[in-house]
């Protein structure tokens, strides 16, 4: 719910979205 997005600070979500960005990398990826 957008309430329990308001106590995820905005660093949270970042930290977040980065570990899925680094799930989400095709297996060819230099990183």
């Amino acid at each position: 719910s957008l309430e329990e997005l308001d106590n995820l600070s905005l660093e949270d979500i970042t930290l977040l979205s980065n570990e899925l960005n680094n799930y989400q990398t095709p297996s060819g990826s230099t990183e």
